[in-house]
């Protein structure tokens, strides 16, 4: 009897975890933060993301940002990912930094890496719109 009692514990306990897991994909947990126009700072499970707006959904534009910056209909913004692991597989980043930190120009659908004395110098006319906590 105790142990047909243990064994339907485990059962209620395997089966509770393995909906979690399955089901984790369908109940994220994400905030969005408006940008500009359809662009949104959206948190995905503890990663923030850039992202516009779709029919459908969301696309993503640059994934990991600490810091957005935007300028009318133009976004500036500090990434912790290389320009490869999410504009395409085929992109060779311009600038290395010592401490992974990476600077994107955004407009309409284009990303491009820019150069920290780049991004320093757009700055100055940017206005900071979100920063991680």
């Amino acid at each position: 009897m105790k142990f047909k009692i243990f064994v339907f514990i485990l059962l209620l306990l395997g089966s509770f975890f393995i909906v979690k897991v399955f089901l984790l994909d369908f109940s994220l947990n994400k905030h969005e933060v408006h940008i500009i126009d359809k662009y949104f700072v959206v948190d995905i499970n503890g990663e923030y993301n850039l992202m516009r707006k779709e029919e459908h959904g969301y696309s993503l534009i640059v994934s990991s940002v600490l810091d957005v910056y935007i300028k009318q209909d133009e976004i500036i913004t500090i990434s912790s990912l290389e320009g490869n692991k999410f504009i395409n597989n085929n992109y060779k980043n311009k600038y290395s930094t010592p401490k992974n930190i990476h600077y994107y120009h955004v407009k309409q659908y284009k990303v491009q890496e820019v150069s920290k004395g780049q991004f320093l110098k757009q700055k100055e006319v940017y206005n900071l719109v979100w920063q991680i906590e």
